[in-house]
């Protein structure tokens, strides 16, 4: 698919955290009678990369007390990876009432060589630098693997989450 392609069928969302995986983005829809194979044929998955971003976790989370989830940064010398979807517009406003927290921001992605206009979410609420709960992150990584996004992105995730982590105490 083209960047072309993509931006001529309807509103682009990158995604970078949860909904790398369509079956969580197919969740976030609510009911429907679509399998992922062929709701991948609808919304046409590609990966891209966000330039002038980072990757953090800093947005607390509301399952997991005293956790945060992915969120992104601005950083001139950032770059984050993740998938780009074509969404209907009924669709994108549907996966935004499942980030009530974030807005949608508009940012360019470079996908196949060529920059696309995407919607992402940023989360912009108060901060809480914390670890992600264990499951989320390997969600997070199992996405990331299977969309066969970088291994330097996949250990860029690692090094976020784990410089939240606490120090043990000594004896």
């Amino acid at each position: 698919m083209t960047a072309e392609e993509l931006t001529r069928r309807g509103a682009t969302y990158f995604s970078y955290g949860p909904h790398l995986s369509t079956q969580t983005l197919l969740n976030s829809l609510g009911p429907s009678d679509y399998d992922v194979q062929c709701f991948e044929k609808l919304v046409l998955p590609v990966r891209g990369e966000l330039k002038g971003c980072r990757i953090v976790f800093n947005k607390p989370s509301l399952q997991h007390p005293g956790h945060s989830e992915i969120n992104l940064e601005l950083d001139m010398n950032g770059k984050v990876e993740g998938i780009v979807y074509n969404l209907d517009s009924e669709s994108l406003e549907y996966v935004k009432r499942s980030e009530p927290r974030c807005s949608l921001e508009i940012v360019t992605v470079l996908v196949n060589q060529h920059e696309v206009r995407c919607q992402a979410f940023m989360y912009d609420g108060p901060r809480q630098d914390s670890e992600p709960e264990e499951g989320y992150l390997s969600s997070l990584l199992r996405g990331a693997e299977r969309r066969q996004l970088s291994r330097d992105y996949i250990d860029s995730l690692l090094t976020a989450a784990k410089a939240h982590r606490k120090a043990l105490p000594t004896a």
